[in-house]
């Protein structure tokens, strides 16, 4: 393995690369040999097929669930997007379909199919928790305006992702026009009519199948949309599409927030995150998971060499508390790996761990490490 792979598997940004890109590396040398995104190049993709469906209602809560990641996900997420759908009065309709052969994100591309038999949708990513006390988000539009959160601010908050290059570079290959930047919408979720169906169909030509290409044309037909009034954009509050990259571990989602568990390439975490919101359990834990959580923040699985799961255990026995009173132990045990792994040069080599640890802790942050945890918990 090279070391610059090393090094994106760890969660890190190699010179030259965007953290969007770097992301798109990682989840595919991280997913299944037959689940893997494709490598960038152009796809065709195909039309979907005819959906088989007796709806009940003029309105459905429509996902995605291709795959067995999208079939992890959604036995986690589906019985509460299920009860929502109860709750608005529309059916509940999981698509399937896998979209074109190593593209899995071009299933998404099968919603369009819902329109063949419903006038409006609501549509949630299968990493989407809808809660009890989540809006009626059928409400929030009229019929004639589809509803999508802006991202943009987010984005132009943390340059270093990439995605607002990436989403210019693939408009202009593309061939769209260069139309002014009003926003960038996250397709997580989106209410849409049956007159928005173009906005969902796969596009006529070939597409590079690259990181977040489906959004970026999504955008696209969007910006020309709007900017020649055939669409009416209703932005929606952020509350409908609560995404967990902009404040992780949701510490400031309202209890009506759609929380939708995007940015979180770790497979295993992300289902187990999302089953713990489900079951009505707190994200939040004791100071040795907020450690963990803050790791992960900052780019890092673990510090190599830590026994970090050994030691977060321990930190979660003894609560804040102890922590309080072991501090000293607890900077012990994590300088003595830091020291064994080169992780203080890895550190200053990260740039989502230098956007994170405050500049003042630059020269010591594995002492910033602990006290964070421990605040975090209590």
């Amino acid at each position: 393995m090279s070391a610059r792979k090393a090094a994106i598997l760890r969660g890190e940004v190699p010179p030259g690369m965007s953290a969007a890109q770097a992301a798109w590396y990682r989840e595919f040398w991280s997913a299944p040999q037959d689940e893997r995104p494709h490598n960038g190049l152009p796809v065709l993709v195909p039309y979907p097929p005819e959906l088989q469906v007796t709806p009940e209602h003029p309105r459905a809560v429509v996902t995605v669930a291709a795959g067995k990641m999208g079939e992890a996900l959604l036995e986690v997420s589906g019985p509460l997007m299920a009860k929502y759908a109860e709750r608005v009065g529309a059916d509940f309709l999981v698509l399937t379909w896998p979209g074109a052969p190593g593209w899995r994100m071009s299933a998404k591309y099968g919603i369009c199919r819902a329109f063949d038999h419903y006038e409006r949708i609501i549509y949630f990513d299968a990493d989407v928790i809808v809660r009890e006390a989540a809006p009626n988000l059928f409400a929030a539009c009229e019929p004639d305006e589809v509803g999508f959160v802006d991202e943009l601010p987010f984005h132009r908050k943390h340059p270093s992702h990439g995605v607002e290059n990436d989403f210019l570079a693939m408009r202009e290959r593309l061939g769209f026009a260069p139309l002014p930047m009003a926003g960038y919408l996250n397709t997580g979720t989106c209410v849409a009519s049956k007159i928005h169906r173009p906005l969902f169909e796969p596009p006529a030509s070939e597409i590079p199948a690259a990181f977040l290409a489906e959004q970026h044309l999504l955008n696209c037909r969007l910006q020309v949309g709007v900017a020649d009034g055939s669409i009416k954009l209703k932005l929606l509050p952020r509350e409908c599409n609560y995404q967990e990259w902009t404040d992780r571990q949701f510490r400031k989602a309202p209890p009506t927030a759609v929380l939708h568990f995007s940015g979180m390439k770790d497979r295993s975490s992300r289902v187990a995150m999302m089953r713990r919101v489900a079951e009505g359990k707190p994200l939040r834990g004791g100071p040795g998971n907020e450690l963990k959580a803050l790791l992960a923040e900052i780019g890092f699985q673990e510090i190599p060499a830590c026994e970090c799961n050994k030691k977060q255990k321990q930190m979660d026995r003894w609560g804040v508390a102890g922590c309080l009173k072991n501090r000293a132990e607890i900077v012990r045990w994590l300088r003595a790996a830091a020291s064994l792994t080169n992780f203080y040069a890895k550190i200053m080599a990260t740039p989502k761990a230098m956007a994170v640890i405050p500049p003042a802790h630059w020269l010591d942050p594995i002492s910033w490490l602990v006290d964070e945890s421990i605040r975090r918990a209590d």
